[in-house]
């Protein structure tokens, strides 16, 4: 999940940004109003479509038009649990054309841990997409930006349906004031924007599908099954210090306080929160913590985590959170044409949790518009990794196909 492949997000384009923002105040904010509403807007950044060539050439990747990025700060609510209100942030990405009728595309972002790599403040994902001619919005999550007071909910499926919902809805407002009328709506979001991904359509299609019509949806390389993510991660003598860290401490603060941290970690839990809280960045975060699985977890812990049945209450507890959080454990099945992309060799985010998600929707319901796409290195020597999947970028060209029909 964590963006181990900087060159898959584009972060040199950073360096671009125009000094200088132009600042649209949309809507007072002395009460709090409704959700969705677009409380302000600022203009950070352009660039050409040559200057996007000359950074994407190296990904293979071409551009076809010049992009616009907004920084854009919306009414949302805080959620798992409270619903209180809060302004939430994100990044609003607009084709540089001259067109009044545009496709769009939700697009959730993989993990990140530090608070100033959030989007809106480190613009990485969505520029791709919306240099092919999709307005492309990406939410900063609760928990980064405007909101980063917060800790993330990390990988829990209801934090990601409101700060989503609303900033569709922040983003038609400012494309409206742009002269642009939004087409189809397409959803997109790897790693953890694929689980994003997931829990967004879902609530759109239960909860708000007479609001929003999505024509289709890619989530790739998601946690859909946590449980069976976490096993295989794990087992694994080696695996992801952030994401295990991050999602016990995130189900600690937002799930289950009394989760006994000093019985999970084998490592100074006052530190290891400090990580979170600091502000240092995620490479600095997997720096200081220890790729080894027992060095990180207790041994103890761990070997009951990992049993068929755990016997003690906090693996027993972790185990049931894990199962809850999951996405295939409920009666929804997709309406909207789905594709799930994994790659096989996946070693963060293991294939299995696509295959079982598949296999439970298709169970369901056996002509659920659901299908995966599950690619395999064709040189053994050089597997696909997480951070090196062709498929980061290849539900833009299915977007493009569908569009053309």
């Amino acid at each position: 999940m964590l963006r181990n492949l900087r060159m898959f997000r584009l972060s040199v384009l950073c360096a671009l940004f125009l000094s200088s923002a132009e600042v649209i105040t949309t809507a007072a904010a002395a009460s709090a109003p409704e959700r969705g509403t677009l409380i302000e807007s600022a203009l950070i950044a352009s660039y050409t479509k040559e200057q996007l060539n000359a950074n994407f050439q190296r990904l293979g990747l071409q551009a076809r038009y010049g992009i616009k990025l907004f920084r854009v700060n919306y009414q949302s609510q805080i959620s798992p649990g409270t619903g209180l209100p809060t302004e939430a942030s994100g990044l609003v990405i607009i084709p540089d054309v001259t067109a009044e009728h545009l496709p769009w595309i939700s697009l959730q972002h993989g993990t990140v841990a530090g608070k100033k790599e959030a989007p809106s403040l480190s613009p990485n994902e969505g520029l791709y997409e919306a240099s092919q001619g999709f307005v492309t919005s990406v939410m900063d999550y609760l928990g980064y930006g405007t909101s980063a007071n917060e800790f993330h909910p990390y990988l829990i499926a209801s934090s990601y349906v409101p700060a989503g919902v609303d900033l569709l809805r922040a983003t038609r407002s400012l494309t409206a004031d742009q002269g642009i009328t939004l087409g189809k709506l397409f959803l997109k979001g790897y790693s953890e924007g694929g689980y994003a991904t997931m829990a967004l359509q879902r609530a759109l299609e239960l909860d708000h599908s007479t609001e929003f019509t999505v024509t289709a949806s890619a989530p790739s390389a998601g946690p859909y099954d946590l449980e069976v993510a976490a096993l295989a991660a794990l087992s694994r003598p080696v695996s992801n210090p952030l994401i295990s860290s991050f999602l016990v401490l995130a189900y600690d603060q937002w799930l289950a306080p009394e989760i006994d941290l000093d019985a999970v970690f084998a490592i100074d839990v006052t530190q290891l929160k400090s990580l979170y809280t600091s502000g240092v960045s995620s490479s600095d975060i997997m720096k200081a913590l220890p790729p080894e699985t027992r060095k990180l977890i207790e041994g103890d812990y761990l070997d009951d985590f990992l049993r068929p049945v755990p016997l003690t209450a906090q693996a027993q507890l972790m185990r049931r959170l894990l199962v809850e959080q999951s996405l295939n454990q409920d009666a929804w099945v997709p309406v909207t044409p789905t594709r799930l992309y994994h790659c096989a060799e996946d070693e963060i985010v293991a294939v299995e949790a696509t295959e079982k998600t598949l296999a439970h929707f298709k169970t369901l319901n056996a002509e659920a518009p659901v299908t995966a796409v599950i690619a395999r290195s064709p040189d053994a020597s050089r597997p696909y990794s997480h951070g090196n999947c062709p498929f980061i970028f290849a539900p833009v060209s299915w977007f493009s196909e569908i569009l053309a029909q």
